[in-house]
């Protein structure tokens, strides 16, 4: 998940503040004073100063000017008496303090614990500390300063001045005195060691990595009360009170921590603060602990780890070696993920809103190496989504923008039509989540369009509130399971529904309003009025909170672009190419221009620049738009958008086009250099899941499966795997709708495995595989033939791959066969099998979109018939309610059951017969 966070610095004073030996004067004293109301409690070892609180010799302590006012706010889960509760001031407000001559620690606590923002700037004895401390400061409303100061006349005097207001909670004199510090104690966290330090530091050391410790699991923030950035942010503040003096005999711990904690909050939004703050602190602790690999590792070095390899590389092409590599690579880490770190709820320990993106680049392991415990991990997460309790109706019980309310269903759920493919389950929770399309997220608006009513949703409710009651490109994330369940069986209110959305953002791209050029897809449509740039004036620019709403985000921009594609995909309706088509030809004609260097922003010339610079959002290598240029080549199945695939798409995309090799070995490059080093800085010490990535991971995905991208998009598939694993090399050189042509290289024995066909219609074809002997894609050699019925949409095909000898397979069509977009589909699962005593409960559903008539359920005992019955008809889901019925068998009295299994029949066309098997082991 990402979230912008507002950059503060805290800029200081480059006053220098000489360190010296705490003097006989200062003894270990620490003078702490605790700024509150007449009656706010008072930290146990702090002495309370309230407002009326003036300075005097006798006291030795006191405000030199009166502070207008104090504020108390009840402790919560995050603060105490210390930061409960402070004092108000207006301008300047001065406190004085007699101190022992010698060295302290000044420690401040700035803020009102209320959001509105507060500067404020610091002095001690007429000298600047710290100039413009902003509170809130990021997440948190306090903000500490820590300063080390020399006191020489006996007297300390903090000045605090604002032009907003002044707010001070606490002010603190530690006394510093030189220790002999030894790094044989080391740098890594240690609670033991902290205890036994003891006193007030120890204590703020000890919070502060149990609140790292915490992590994001939902039970943490239950347990604290508060939310892990929140956390972070506290830790750090309590962290950098100990990091003030590197004579403390914790500050290697602490900076170390608290190192940790700016790189993470850095990787989770980039902050130029948070980044110079970690290289900081890790600089400091790698000069005294030069051989340690982790600080090397968050310094930016590469550290590589190792993995096993069992398998003869010597005789395999290049690529299949290279693909070996990486899959055995990311197995090891997704293996930690899921065996070392995932709980039985299926959370990561990211909180599951930010764990459901590392399951981005998990599909190569799933559907191309086959691996079970990558789809066990998988399924887990999903699973434990859908009864988190945070979803209603398939989607975020909370409004929030869209970005995040939709990625808990849109990043777990899609793929389970490819994973487990006809699952009724999964096919069924997509159908309820688009209740909510029709529902409560879209409307008509004055002109008759169908659009979203905002950009914040939930289950149950949208945000109407300007400028948020706009329909914005990103939308299509919370519509992707929708998408993903109208493929499979054509559902007639959501085909209906989504053409009447789609065709409302083709017509809106070809109005030209408020500067917006004709053909061009706007940054958001606003509901009450259909119109463009509404609250701004500006067509690129909604408003909105998040930068990734504006046009130029392309990324996000192509959400609707591919939403559109896949429309086509299902209609054939060339209408919904219209704005992608647009793009590409107007990219195409700007590459022969010379455009100006600063055009006017919202022209068609910023335009022109924006798409062929790749957006804001442009990768190393590939631009965004030449990613919807590779699905909507190949939904359509031409060649029209190949120049610029070629110039700008990623390394797989660009080998189908030029079949050049150097493309994906280049890829591998990418793949393999993330994949090589800093094992850790992917696993254990990962604080935000959302930042675990596997760069490039879209090569491998498209070897095995032919796809134009990361696999979640759209089932534009040639081919998924069984029975496969990381010995198996696969590449999926090319393949349509009547040919397929991929090469494989077997590792281990020989063996059989089963290859799922995907974007072949039904039909015969002819199957043709051979030895290759040069790595061509060619057959050389062994050349067999047999042919194939393929009857489904989806099919399994058996192929024999010989031990060690690279083969060629080619899969062409001879004859069509018979296509139809009505067909029932009465399926099961293993889930809908239960077992009570010596009675069997089988529900079966319909997940087709014709009625579902006259099934036969069959149980089976192994290999015996021990009861059947009929079910005259099941309706069809199309009003996106599951349909479903119940059968009841009693068991024989007497027979022993080992292994149950469930088996339906119908004499309709289905979608697929691979739903129509089921079993349930006893002893599961």
């Amino acid at each position: 998940m990402t979230m912008k966070l507002k950059r503060i610095i805290v800029f200081f004073s480059g006053i220098a503040l000489a360190f010296a030996a705490c003097t006989a004067d200062s003894g270990n004293a620490s003078y702490l004073y605790d700024m509150g109301t007449d009656s706010s409690a008072v930290a146990p070892g702090y002495t309370a100063v309230h407002p009326g609180a003036m300075y005097t010799e006798k006291a030795g302590y006191g405000w030199v000017n009166k502070p207008t006012g104090a504020f108390d706010t009840l402790a919560g889960k995050w603060n105490n008496d210390l930061n409960r509760d402070g004092v108000l001031g207006k301008d300047s407000l001065i406190f004085r303090a007699d101190v022992p001559n010698g060295t302290y620690l000044l420690t401040l606590t700035l803020g009102n614990n209320k959001e509105n923002p507060l500067n404020q700037s610091v002095y001690f004895n007429g000298g600047l500390i710290a100039d413009s401390v902003i509170t809130p400061w990021y997440r948190i409303p306090i903000k500490s300063v820590n300063r080390q100061i020399t006191i020489s006349n006996g007297k300390a005097v903090v000045k605090i001045s604002s032009n907003t207001l002044i707010a001070v909670q606490n002010i603190e004199f530690r006394p510093i005195g030189r220790q002999n510090i030894s790094t044989a104690t080391g740098f890594e966290q240690d609670t033991t060691a902290a205890k036994q330090t003891g006193g007030d530091f120890a204590a703020k050391y000890l919070k502060a990595a149990y609140y790292y410790d915490l992590g994001a699991w939902s039970r943490s923030a239950k347990t604290s009360g508060i939310n892990f950035t929140f956390r972070m942010y506290l830790a750090a503040d309590m962290l950098e009170q100990i990091a003030a003096s590197e004579n403390d005999p914790l500050y290697d711990k602490a900076i170390y921590l608290l190192a940790k904690i700016h790189y993470w909050l850095n990787r989770e939004d980039y902050d130029p603060y948070h980044d110079a703050e970690a290289k900081k602190y890790f600089t400091i602790l790698k000069t005294k602990y030069p051989d340690a690999d982790l600080i090397k590792m968050y310094l930016g070095e590469k550290i590589p780890f190792e993995v096993a390899n069992n398998v003869d590389l010597k005789a395999a092409p290049q690529w299949a070696v290279n693909q070996h590599e990486a899959m055995q690579r990311m197995l090891k880490v997704i293996y930690w993920w899921v065996n070392e770190k995932q709980e039985a709820n299926g959370e990561l320990g990211g909180k599951y809103g930010d764990d459901v993106e590392i399951l981005r680049w998990w599909l190569p392991a799933i559907l191309g190496a086959d691996d079970a415990i990558a789809k066990k991990g998988y399924m887990r997460l999903a699973d434990g989504v859908w009864n988190s309790g945070i979803l209603e109706r398939g989607f975020a019980k909370k409004i929030d923008d869209v970005e995040h309310s939709a990625e808990l269903f849109r990043d777990t759920h899609p793929s389970m039509f490819m994973i487990r493919y006809g699952d009724p389950e999964y096919i069924e929770r997509c159908l309820i989540s688009m209740q909510n399309f029709g529902k409560v997220w879209t409307g008509l608006t004055p002109s008759g369009h169908r659009h979203f009513k905002s950009c914040y949703l939930s289950a149950t409710a949208v945000l109407e509130q300007a400028p948020m009651n706009v329909d914005v490109p990103l939308n299509a994330r919370a519509v992707l399971p929708g998408l993903w369940a109208a493929w499979y069986n054509r559902n007639p209110t959501l085909i209906k529904l989504f053409s009447e959305w789609g065709n409302a953002w083709v017509a809106d791209a070809a109005r030209a309003t408020n500067g917006k050029p004709a053909g061009i897809m706007p940054a958001a449509i606003a509901f009450a009025s259909d119109g463009i740039g509404t609250y701004t004036g500006k067509w690129y620019d909604p408003g909105l909170a998040y930068d990734y709403y504006k046009w130029e985000s392309l990324g996000h921009i192509n959400e609707m672009h591919a939403q559109l594609i896949g429309m086509y995909g299902l209609t054939k309706n060339t209408a919904f190419l219209k704005p992608v088509d647009f793009c590409y030809d107007l990219m195409l004609a700007a590459k022969q221009e010379k455009l100006p260097k600063k055009p006017e922003q919202g022209s068609l010339d910023w335009v022109k620049q924006v798409l062929l610079k790749g957006g804001v959002d442009k990768g190393d290598s590939d631009n965004p738009m030449a990613d919807v240029f590779a699905m909507a080549g190949q939904v359509r199945h031409s060649n029209k958008y190949d120049q610029l695939i070629a110039e700008h798409g990623n390394p797989y995309n660009k080998y189908l086009i030029s079949k050049d090799m150097k493309n994906i070995h280049r890829g591998f490059e990418e793949v393999l250099g993330s994949l090589r080093y800093n094992f850790p800085l992917l696993t254990n010490e990962v604080k935000y899941t959302d930042r675990v990535y596997v760069p490039g991971s879209d090569l491998l995905f498209g070897m095995y499966t032919g796809h134009f991208g990361s696999g979640y998009e759209y089932p534009s598939t040639v081919a998924t795997w069984k029975n496969t694993g990381p010995d198996m090399g696969i590449f999926v050189r090319g393949g349509n709708a009547v040919s397929a042509r991929i090469s494989l290289y077997n590792f281990g024995v020989a063996r059989t495995v089963t290859m799922q066909t995907w974007l072949l219609e039904p039909g015969v074809y002819r199957l043709t595989t051979g030895t290759d002997s040069n790595d061509d894609g060619e057959i050389d050699a062994d050349r067999t033939e047999r042919m194939l019925v393929l009857k489904e949409r989806v099919n399994q095909v058996q192929l024999q791959v010989p031990s060690k000898k690279l083969q060629a397979v080619f899969i062409e069509q001879l004859k069509a066969g018979p296509k139809t977009d009505q067909a029932a589909d009465p399926a099961l699962s293993s889930r809908d099998i239960l077992v009570s005593q010596d009675t069997i409960t089988v529900k079966v559903h319909n997940v087709g979109n014709v009625k579902a008539r006259n099934i036969r359920v069959e149980l089976w005992n192994a290999r015996e018939k021990i009861g059947m019955h009929t079910i005259a008809d099941i309706e069809a889901p199309n009003d996106l309610n599951p349909r479903f019925k119940t059968v009841s068998f009693k068991l024989p009295a007497g027979k022993t059951v080992s292994e149950l299994s469930v088996k339906i029949f119908t004499d309709q066309p289905e979608i697929t017969t691979l739903n129509n098997t089921a079993s349930y082991h006893l002893n599961r």
